[in-house]
């Protein structure tokens, strides 16, 4: 079932709050294919995506960030330590746009 559809009257909530993290990853994408390894967020960034996107939107399950990736276990997806690769990070940030774009059906 859609977690979204099951927030109710705080689907406006959550969808500012997808609109947020968007933006926010927005600002790494060209950081990719440049960087080698590991990218992570800014500081002030980090501080939004522990307190913020991590509990109320990856925890949540409204963006199931390690679901695609742990097929073998491990650490997959951007966690909580704001860590990612490009393979990780593309993903992720599609998930976003996916659910931007199903709350925007429910709503429209």
């Amino acid at each position: 079932m859609n977690p979204i559809k099951m927030m109710g009257d705080q689907s406006n909530q959550i969808g500012a709050l997808l609109m947020d993290c968007a933006t926010m990853l927005e600002k790494y994408v060209n950081r990719f294919p440049a960087e080698k390894g590991c990218a992570s967020f800014s500081p002030e960034d980090m501080k939004r995506w522990k307190e913020e996107f991590y509990p109320k939107l990856v925890e949540t399950g409204i963006l199931l960030d390690g679901k695609f990736f742990n097929l073998q276990g491990g650490n997959f997806g951007i966690g909580i330590d704001g860590y990612f690769t490009g393979y990780e990070f593309f993903q992720f940030i599609y998930r976003t746009y996916k659910a931007l774009y199903e709350h925007s059906k429910l709503k429209g």
